[in-house]
């Protein structure tokens, strides 16, 4: 768990290094999860994938910022799942 935790505050720390300028937002963010099983990945990635391109479509989101991928890992250090961070205006 503390894996975990220490992947996502790094990739919070990255985006609101990138996106915060003057104290001020400038995008909106969504965060997409995924549980990765052993021999399902490429189906899984896909399923992802198709899931925030809906979100995009629904929300008619013309411009994105920037996707970002994080592994969570579990106890052993294997990749047990994917974050996706999607920030959009």
């Amino acid at each position: 768990m503390e894996s975990h935790n220490r992947d996502i505050n790094i990739l919070l720390f990255a985006f609101f290094s990138h996106f915060i300028y003057g104290g001020i937002i400038m995008g909106k963010v969504k965060t997409f999860s995924s549980q990765l099983k052993i021999f399902h990945v490429h189906e899984e990635l896909e399923i992802l994938d198709k899931t925030v391109n809906d979100y995009i479509e629904q929300n008619n989101i013309e411009k994105i910022i920037s996707v970002s991928d994080s592994a969570t890992v579990n106890a052993d250090g294997g990749t047990m799942g994917l974050i996706r961070v999607v920030a959009y205006e």
